[in-house]
């Protein structure tokens, strides 16, 4: 599960980031869908940092 979060957070970009966290999402649906739920209703608070 680390190799789908921690590219999210070594993106370059806000908008990379986003990507990669809908990516992450994507991946995590079917094998562990809450796990999924929970990252995507934070995508604003795991991705503030990139408003700096």
């Amino acid at each position: 599960m680390g190799a789908l979060i921690r590219p999210i957070f070594s993106a370059d970009t806000g908008e990379q980031a986003r990507q990669r966290l809908g990516e992450a999402v994507a991946q995590l649906e079917r094998p562990l869908p809450k796990v999924a739920a929970l990252l995507e209703a934070a995508e604003d608070d795991v991705l503030a940092f990139y408003a700096f």
